[in-house]
């Protein structure tokens, strides 16, 4: 949204006139947006964990950290859809309008996939799913179907470790393909 009103407002032609490369302009914006929220958001939830149930913590660090990679991954999957939505844009008003759209557009999306899944039994549709939101399939590895109680898929689809460690890096390989092509796309396609 920053960006876009900078885009919006002409701002961005100003950091352009400093010799400064776009791709360190791209960088320091998603930064000091995305990159502070993202620590903000780790550093206070570990912390409250850590003060409420330290033991916990201290002895299921690791499963804590995969949790998280888990959760921020759609997060930034969605940052990364409105960042190129943006850049094509280049109106900061519409880029948060459209990043409201795509997040409750996933939601609908994933929810038709498990739908799906359930309807023609088949475990494609949740596999999908895991790509998009990986803490699903991390919970469904460590408490199988209390992801939703109410649904009864574990004689069709089960999780191990390694799938659950997949899945997150799919997801992750499809954010860093996303933020990948809104950095070439800022560096060479967009003109003001």
């Amino acid at each position: 949204y920053g960006i876009g009103n900078d885009l919006d407002k002409g701002t961005i032609q100003t950091l352009f006139s400093y010799p400064l490369k776009r791709r360190s302009i791209l960088t320091a914006k998603l930064m000091a947006s995305l990159g502070v929220a993202v620590l903000l958001f780790l550093g206070v939830q570990t912390f409250v964990l850590f003060v409420i149930a330290s033991d916990i913590v201290s002895s299921y660090l690791t499963t804590l950290l995969l949790s998280y990679d888990g959760i921020l991954s759609f997060p930034l999957l969605i940052a990364g859809l409105v960042l190129t939505v943006t850049l094509i844009l280049k109106r900061g008003s519409l880029a948060l309008v459209a990043g409201i759209i795509l997040y409750f557009g996933f939601e609908v999306f994933s929810f038709s996939l498990l739908f799906f899944s359930i309807s023609e039994n088949s475990d494609i549709p949740l596999k999908i799913y895991a790509i998009i939101n990986p803490h699903f399939a991390l919970q469904e590895y460590y408490t199988p179907g209390r992801a939703y109680p109410s649904i009864e898929w574990s004689n069709l689809w089960t999780v191990s470790f390694t799938d659950a460690l997949l899945y997150i890096g799919a997801s992750y390989v499809l954010v860093i393909l996303i933020f990948t092509f809104a950095y070439l796309y800022f560096e060479r396609r967009l003109e003001i």
